[in-house]
Formats: structure tokens, C-alpha cells, sequence
């Protein structure tokens, strides 16, 4: 009664569904601040969706893009909506960077001011921007900064990739006859939130659909993280409902053929049920989110679920008129239950990784093993107490009377013991050729239609690389904030020799406030020290006489720097708030972006001797973390034998023992290398699979090593739990998910040849076929 109302109160709240693969990767110790940096940039920029217009006509492209716009921001689903750029944003700048015009000069004006001759190379430039064909400085401008320090700061700032230009004030971007005009949107929700995914897409769909069919010729194309993360969930939802019902129909047809009792096909459901239920149940008190990889790898608990009912199934259908059905029970009690035990064990290996998503598997399989276990201990006696109604035998009970036959013959046995002596020798020799593969990659597949979109979109407006980028920590705001303008230096020399580069560093938005002090002060002593030169030179140029008191007077009296605080509340950090992370742990921390062009390998180096600053290359990082847990995963491994091999000597001899934990281990060899000499590269998710076959496998061995006089009864069950395992874990190799598709292949083949060698540790004599 407490399970059902805590599963009512489980699914009464909801189930919350975590979609975003990232989620998947565990964080390393020693770098949990470039995991919070990468996290909290992660969330900033998830929400962005960015939408093209095209249309050979211009003003058509236009209007759609408006009417997108006007549709979205009516939606709901978003919190802010651009179409145009807004002549408030220009406003905002003056407002709030004029003040502090000689505290943000440019790099090319502080290199003027340098100079020896610094008040005529001042006047020179001014007469050359004045007397410039498209000069549109204003009276206002030039009265209160006659030498254009402002106008030479915007001009500074690094202009992104791509063909995006502001036309009559829309960003807009013309590649042959097509125009194409940038629409950018922030979702109110989380893109990884799978209530809110479908709503969303379809909004989006229905609304390009519209504006596509009324403007002909009017072509939209949109990306972003909302796009990527629907489709794989989407993807990952089909894939449960076809493992889940695959394995059902699967077990449906062994129950009829081989059982033919409606009582037994509805019994076989119960402990499926029961043990998802509570595999549901208690994951969703344990972990706060459910990772859709969990589902599609829960999906597949169905076939293992059975296991215990078959042995009980097949008790019942071979029994005589005398059957007991406790008495039943107590035959494969002993048999059922190390089963089990060792197949949790096996999981545990699952909970020993550092993996989020590998632990929820751990924890969903154990739980819903115990609750098929459960299930069948305490119900089955109660549905099946009467005897079986069919006196011949199942045809299914021939393969495994053949299969027993094939290990019960004495002249063949100890040829079949020296062949497997020598296959696992030679699968021992040929891990030493083995090649892994540890991209994180594996963990996704992308649709190839959108990934063509996204870049098509990216390489007409430009864009961020989001897997590379530069952290920069201080633990204090000012520390860090020099360190950013130490490594923004040495990106400004890169880039001058590198056409195709683009960074977008705060360095120039965002200045010390050492260096805001020096630039004031530097300004200030050539202003003062030859104010009399500039004064000429303004008159000379048709300025005011005032014009030239008023810059004196301004520049005489001390002005305060700008802090972090004032910026961030100024509208002009709302476009590059996602670089200035803030403060993570005790650090403070920011982020350059780097554009697409570039070599990691040369620009990496670059920052190998810079105190507080780091070149990150997530997919390498992240590659190099599953090295490092692979590596950690075969330890499991051999831990995982160790404990299970213990387990077996408190109850056999260590023959025996050995003899119970020798398929599993022949057939992990074995699929090992197949796979390597197949030329497939090996990752993870191979090792970790490998914990699946022992948890599996050896309760195969172990059902034989407990069947004592029923052997046959027990080769019918273990035959028709090794179909259904095979069938739920091959449709696993149907998965898209590379990752998923990689534990398929090799835990179909390793329960393949576990099943075959399970025999060995039974105890019978030759066996003649009916």
C-alpha cells in the first residue's frame, strides 16, 4: 500500500525529464571551476534561438521578418524578441560611456598619445576624420569631445565574422540574390524542459509554415540549442516505445508458444509492471531529474525483468498433476535469489562511476529487478496453483534439450574445454591490439539536415564556438579584470596576423580600473602640458575658443572609473553578459569567446604561461575525462568479478565458483574481440557494458549450477530469458545514440555467448535428445 501512494504522489508531481546530454558528463575535481564556468555559460546562451528571413526582394524579407517578430512576442514563449535595432541601444551607449570618454580610449589613440608629437598627431587625425566623404559627427559631439576620443573607442571595438550589417535598421545579411534578415529570441523556459519542447516547436513550426505560404518565395531557416535538444528528444521517446513494445511483443510470443495460458501471458506482465513502477518510483525520490538515457536503458529492463517469472513459467508447465505451487517456489528459490544478488551487483558497477546518468541505470535496474523478484516470490504461487492443463510438453523445451545434449556428451566435452581454453587465451592476446575511441561525440547524433541549417546560418551571420573558449579567474574583480586585458593583448596580435580570427573579449567594454586610471591620467598630462598647442590647433580648425577651455576643464578635475556593478546594470552589458560569469566558488571569472578560425593547437599555447587564464578545449577536455573514467570503469570491472567471485565462494568451492564466473568472463573476452578485429573501436560504453554481461550472464550459470535433476527445465528458462534479454538489448543497437547503440551490439553479443557457455557449470550426465 505505501508503494502504490508514494508512486501516486510520484506521478501526481510529475516526472521530470532531463534531456540536455551534457548533463551526462561528470565533473572532475580538479576542475570544477571550468565546470561551473562552462555550466553557467551553458545556461546564459541555451535560450537563444536565432531565425534568418530570405527573399530575393529585400522589403518582402522585411516584412516577414516582422510579422515573425509580432507573432513571437504575442506567443508567450519568449522573453525578449529583436527584429530591429533599437535606436534606444545608441543612446545607451553615449549615456553611459561619453562620461568616461578619456578613461576608455582606444588602443590606436593611446599609442598617439605616446608619441612624441602627440598633440599634432591628435589635430592630424581630427582634420582627416572632419574633412572624411562620410564625416557624420554631430555639433553636440564635437563640442564636448573636439579630438573624437569617443567615436574613436565604437570604432576600436572588434567587428564579429560574417556579412551582417545594420540597413535601415534591421541586421541584415544579402548573399547572392537572397536577403536575409536576423531575428534573435530568448525563451522564457529551459530548452532542455520536455514539457515545454513540444509547445514550442510546434509554435515555432506552425508560425514559419504560415509566413512561408503567404509570402512566396520567402524562405526561413532558424537554429539553437531548443532545436537540437527537441530532436533528440524526440528521437530518444521513440526509441523507448520502440524497445519497450518490441520486448513485449517479443515475450508475448515466447509466453504463447511456449506456455499457450492466457493465465500465464497476463501473470508475465505483472512482475514487468511492478518492477518499472518501482524502478519509476524510487528514482524519482533519489535523483531530482530522470535522464532520457535512463528511459531508453530502462526500456530494456523488460526483457531482463522476465527472467525470474520464466523459471517459475516453466516449473509449472513441465510439473505433473501433483504440482505445488509453494512447493515450486521453493525449487527455484536458492536459484532466483543469488541470481538476483549477483545481478545487482553487477549493476553497482553502474553506481561506482561517476556518471549521473550511469547511476539513475544503476539505481532503475536494481530496484526494478527487485520488484520483478519481488513479484514472482510473493504473487506467482498464488495465481498458478493448479496444475498444468497441457500434458505435452512445450515445443520449445527441443532446442533446449538439444542444446544440453550438444555440452552432455562425453566424447565432446573435453575437445570443446581445450577449443575454449585456447579461444580465451587468443582474446586475451588480442587485447593487446584493441584501439578506443573516447570522443564525447558518442554520446550524441545530430541530424545531418540540421546540422547543414546551423551552419548555413552561422556562416552568413558569423558566430561563437562554443566547445572553445578562454577563462579568465582573479579573486578579485580588479585582478581579474587585468589578467582578461593581459590576454586580450596577446589575442590583438594574433588577430593581426590572422584575417579570419574573431574574439569577443570585455577587455575594451569592461577596463581595470588601473587601467581606466592610467588612460585618464595619460590624457590629462598631454592635455595639460600642451594645452596651448591644441587650443591653436581646435581654432585652427574652426572649433570655438570655448570649445578648447571647456576639454581643459574637463580633463583638470580628477574622474572616477566605472566598476563592474555600474556596467552590468547598464543596458549596454545586456548584449555580452553571458562572458562575465562573476563569482564561482572564490574566484571570479569571465570568458573570451573565440570565433570558428582557429587552431587550438597554436592559439593554445599562447596562454600556457599566463597566471589566471586558460585555453579550454571542451570537446578535448571532455574527451580526455572519459579516457580518464574509461580507464577507472575496467577497475570496476575487475572489482565487480572480485566481489561477485567472492560472493560465490560463501557458497561453493572454488571450482565451482570458478566455474560459474567463467562464461561471462569468456564471452566479455570474446565480444572484445570480435569487436577490435572487426576494426570497430572500442569506448566507455563497451567497458561499462561489460558490468551488464557479468550482472546478466552469471545468473545464467548460476540458474545451472543450482538445477541439480532440472536441468532441463532450467535450459528452457535460461533460453527463453536470453531471447527476450537479446531482443530488448539488440533493439538497443537500432539506437541513433551512438552510445547507446555501442552497449547494444556488445551486450547482445556478450549474453549471445554467455548463454552458450552457461552449461558449464551444470552438473549432468550425457543427455539423450526426444
Amino acid at each position: 500500500m505505501g508503494f502504490l501512494i508514494a508512486s501516486v504522489m510520484v506521478f501526481h508531481r510529475g516526472i521530470q525529464i532531463e534531456t540536455n546530454l551534457m548533463s551526462l558528463i561528470p565533473s572532475l575535481e580538479q576542475e570544477v571551476l571550468l565546470q561551473k564556468s562552462a555550466e553557467s555559460f551553458s545556461k546564459q546562451v541555451s535560450q537563444n534561438l536565432f531565425f534568418l528571413i530570405g527573399h530575393k526582394n529585400e522589403i518582402s524579407a522585411r516584412k516577414a521578418a516582422l510579422e515573425l517578430a509580432k507573432t513571437f512576442r504575442q506567443s508567450g514563449h519568449f522573453n525578449y524578441v529583436q527584429s530591429e535595432v533599437n535606436p534606444q541601444t545608441w543612446k545607451a551607449w553615449y549615456d553611459f560611456y561619453f562620461p568616461y570618454r578619456y578613461q576608455i580610449i582606444s588602443a590606436g589613440t593611446r599609442n598617439i598619445l605616446n608619441q612624441s608629437d602627440a598633440p599634432q598627431a591628435l589635430l592630424l587625425r581630427l582634420q582627416q576624420q572632419l574633412f572624411s566623404p562620410i564625416s557624420l559627427y554631430t555639433t553636440q559631439l564635437l563640442s564636448e569631445d573636439p579630438l573624437l576620443l569617443f567615436p574613436s573607442f565604437l570604432q576600436s571595438l572588434p567587428q564579429p565574422p560574417g556579412k551582417l550589417e545594420v540597413i535601415d535598421g534591421m541586421l541584415t545579411v544579402r548573399e547572392g540574390e537572397m536577403s536575409y534578415i536576423l531575428v534573435n529570441v530568448t525563451l522564457r523556459h529551459d530548452p532542455f524542459n520536455i514539457s515545454q519542447q513540444p509547445q514550442v516547436i510546434n509554435h515555432i513550426t506552425d508560425v514559419i509554415d504560415e509566413i512561408e505560404s503567404v509570402s512566396s518565395g520567402t524562405k526561413i531557416w532558424y537554429t539553437g540549442f531548443l532545436r537540437f535538444a527537441s530532436a533528440g528528444a524526440l528521437r530518444a521517446q521513440q526509441e523507448v516505445s520502440t524497445i519497450g513494445f518490441g520486448s513485449l511483443i517479443g515475450i508475448l510470443i515466447l509466453m504463447i508458444i511456449t506456455f499457450r495460458g492466457f493465465r500465464q501471458i497476463i501473470a508475465v506482465l505483472l512482475p514487468i509492471f511492478v518492477g518499472i513502477l518501482a524502478a519509476f518510483t524510487v528514482c524519482s525520490f533519489v535523483f531530482p531529474k530522470l535522464h532520457l538515457l535512463t528511459l531508453v536503458f530502462g526500456a530494456s529492463l523488460i526483457g531482463v525483468s522476465i527472467d525470474y517469472a520464466f523459471h517459475y513459467f516453466v516449473k509449472h508447465r513441465l510439473a505433473n498433476e501433483n504440482w505445488d505451487a509453494w512447493a515450486g517456489l521453493r525449487a527455484i528459490f536458492p536459484a532466483i535469489t543469488m541470481g538476483v544478488i549477483t545481478s545487482i551487483l553487477g549493476y553497482a558497477g553502474f553506481y561506482l562511476t561517476p556518471f549521473p546518468a550511469l547511476q539513475q541505470i544503476a539505481v532503475f535496474s536494481s530496484v526494478g529487478l527487485l520488484g520483478a523478484y519481488g513479484t514472482v516470490v510473493c504473487w506467482f504461487p498464488l495465481f498458478l496453483r493448479k496444475p498444468p492443463i497441457f500434458a505435452t510438453p512445450p515445443i520449445t523445451l527441443l532446442p533446449a534439450k538439444w542444446f544440453l545434449y550438444f555440452w552432455g556428451k562425453p566424447s565432446h566435452h573435453p575437445a570443446i574445454l581445450l577449443g575454449m581454453v585456447l579461444v580465451g587465451v587468443g582474446c586475451v592476446l588480442s587485447l593487446w591490439t584493441v584501439q578506443y575511441d573516447d570522443d564525447i561525440r558518442a554520446l550524441e547524433h545530430l541530424s545531418p539536415e540540421l546540422k547543414t541549417e546551423d551552419k548555413k546560418i552561422h556562416d552568413l551571420i558569423g558566430g561563437l564556438d562554443m566547445s572553445h573558449f578562454i577563462v579568465v579567474r582573479g579573486v578579485t574583480e580588479e585582478e581579474l579584470l587585468q589578467r582578461q586585458e593581459n590576454a586580450t593583448q596577446l589575442l590583438q596580435a594574433f588577430a593581426a596576423t590572422n584575417d579570419r580570427f574573431f574574439y569577443q573579449s570585455l577587455a575594451t567594454l569592461l577596463p581595470s580600473a588601473k587601467t581606466q586610471s592610467e588612460n585618464f591620467m595619460l590624457s590629462r598630462g598631454i592635455f595639460l602640458d600642451e594645452s596651448e598647442t591644441i587650443q591653436q590647433g581646435l581654432t585652427a580648425l574652426g572649433f570655438e575658443a570655448e570649445t578648447g577651455k571647456r576639454l581643459l576643464r574637463y580633463i583638470a578635475s580628477p574622474k572616477l572609473s566605472f566598476t563592474v556593478k555600474q556596467w552590468l546594470e547598464s543596458p549596454v552589458s545586456k548584449p555580452f553578459r553571458h562572458l562575465w560569469l562573476g563569482q564561482i566558488g572564490q574566484e571570479q571569472v569571465s570568458l573570451i569567446m573565440l570565433g570558428r578560425e582557429h587552431d587550438p593547437e597554436v592559439l593554445a599555447p599562447l596562454f600556457e604561461e599566463m597566471s589566471g587564464v586558460e585555453y579550454v578545449n571542451q570537446v578535448e577536455r571532455i574527451s580526455d575525462l572519459f579516457t580518464l573514467y574509461r580507464e577507472e570503469t575496467e577497475g570496476f570491472v575487475a572489482l565487480a568479478y572480485g566481489v561477485i567471485f567472492i560472493f560465490l565462494l560463501w557458497k561453493y568451492r572454488i571450482r565451482r565458483a570458478l566455474q560459474i564466473l567463467t562464461p561471462p568472463a569468456l564471452a566479455t573476452l570474446l565480444t572484445f574481440a570480435i569487436l577490435s578485429l572487426s576494426g570497430q573501436n572500442l569506448n566507455f560504453f563497451n567497458i561499462v557494458s561489460s558490468l551488464l554481461i557479468l550482472g546478466i550472464g552469471v545468473d545464467y550459470t548460476i540458474f545451472f549450477a543450482e538445477s541439480q535433476h532440472a536441468a532441463e527445465e532450467t535450459a528452457l528458462a535460461i533460453l527463453l530469458s536470453a531471447i527476450t534479454t537479446l531482443l530488448s538489448f539488440g533493439l538497443l543497437f537500432l539506437s541513433q545514440t551512438p552510445a547507446l547503440a555501442s552497449v547494444g551490439l556488445t551486450i547482445t553479443l556478450g549474453i549471445g555467448f554467455t548463454m552458450l557457455f552457461s552449461p558449464l557449470a551444470c552438473r549432468f550426465g550425457p543427455i539423450q535428445p526426444k
